[in-house]
């Protein structure tokens, strides 16, 4: 990986870039109420956030929330109509793209086909490498480790996957050791354990060299362990931002429950018929909501039963639609009469088995109180509320 120095030779290059000089609050990228859009994407609406240095900040949001106009105008990019961004405490909001020490890098990102891979990786060091190092220069080289494409360093574009062609581009956009990496979708194409794996190693690079990430993508379910904050945007505007064990557990809407995992909403009014629980239980508020709000459970929450004898806790009774295997293990499908989407339940193998859940199987499904959560229900129109493990997404 880099050299303890990167992040003093990119504050170097920055300085000569004149992006500012030290202050005592280095580095941090501070966007205040910006509002604008670049062209053929969704704007941004008065969005306010703050990226300290090393830190990895994930956006989360469909194709219409604004985040890849968020991204954009921090990169430099569209037309900023109001609000400020700062870097190192100073103004950069009408500072061009080439002069910010940011480098941002999109799922769309080309590389040069008449290069391999190796010199498609230094193209934007060459300036500071010397012409006979080329693609052997110790940046490249560490950067095709981190994202586990050395062997392929003499190949050509055209020989590699789509996802391959992502990572080389994420070494690329890496080689140039930028102050603040801005990923737009920019690793859509991978699968979720190769991501996992990259996204990883990223990390622990940026540990050592000190940059910041601020990342926009579809989900977030696989950046839950890597990010040091999530945030979801809807219509152009923040709706949340918190830590992401914190969104997980606790989301306050069911958009921001069905982004950053899969869950299950079952509707308050579709509860309103179990036996009356505790008070303060998280399932009678819910049911107290009636339509207007519904109830969060995770897959791994809901427990399966093939029999309702001697079940103490409420519970909800469906048959097996279909069980399928994912990354989490087996997960079963049922259909709750009253309800149109699937419920999604994690088995517990040391009790069920496929065997066990035929089609048409009829089945109880209780969950621990303690698990669930109640968030505002607007109806059917909710993305993804099967709980459904859709893996990558932009």
């Amino acid at each position: 990986m880099f050299p303890p120095a990167a992040s003093m030779a990119c504050l170097h290059r920055a300085q000569e870039m004149r992006t500012i000089l030290r202050v005592n609050d280095i580095n941090t990228l501070q966007i205040n109420d910006v509002a604008g859009a670049d062209s053929g994407v969704a704007p941004v609406d008065g969005v306010s956030l703050r990226l300290s240095a090393g830190q990895t900040l994930v956006l989360l949001g469909d194709s219409r929330s604004g985040k890849e106009s968020l991204v954009r105008l921090v990169a430099g990019f569209g037309d900023l109509v109001s609000g400020t961004i700062a870097f190192n405490g100073h103004d950069i909001t009408r500072m061009p793209p080439h002069k910010r020490p940011f480098t941002l890098l999109t799922a769309r990102d080309a590389l040069f086909p008449h290069l391999d891979i190796a010199n498609n990786v230094a193209y934007g060091i060459k300036p500071r490498i010397a012409k006979k190092e080329g693609g052997s220069d110790p940046r490249v080289l560490r950067t095709l480790e981190m994202v586990e494409l050395t062997a392929a360093r003499d190949a050509f574009p055209e020989a590699l996957s789509p996802a391959e062609r992502q990572q080389v581009a994420l070494a690329r956009a890496l080689a140039v050791e930028p102050l603040v990496l801005l990923l737009d979708n920019a690793l859509n194409e991978l699968d979720p354990l190769t991501e996992g794996r990259v996204m990883t190693r990223l990390r622990d690079l940026q540990r050592q060299a000190g940059f910041s990430i601020l990342d926009v993508r579809r989900k977030g379910s696989g950046m839950m362990a890597l990010a040091d904050h999530m945030g979801v945007l809807a219509e152009g505007q923040l709706l949340e931002l918190d830590r992401p064990q914190v969104l997980y557990s606790t989301p306050r809407s069911a958009l921001t429950a069905s982004l950053t995992g899969p869950i299950n909403l079952i509707p308050g009014d579709r509860l309103a018929d179990l036996p009356e629980s505790d008070e303060g239980s998280i399932t009678r508020k819910a049911a107290m909501g009636r339509a207007s709000w519904a109830l969060a459970l995770r897959p791994d929450a809901i427990e399966l039963h093939l029999t309702d004898a001697n079940l103490q806790t409420p519970s909800l009774r469906g048959k097996i639609d279909g069980v399928a295997y994912s990354a989490f293990g087996l997960t079963a499908h049922i259909r709750l009469s009253g309800l149109e989407t699937l419920l999604t339940a994690r088995v517990d193998h040391k009790r069920l088995d496929v065997d066990d859940l035929p089609p048409g199987r009829r089945v109880w499904c209780t969950w621990d109180d303690s698990a669930a959560n109640v968030v505002p229900w607007n109806g059917p129109t909710e993305p993804d509320r099967t709980g459904h493990d859709q893996g990558a997404s932009r």
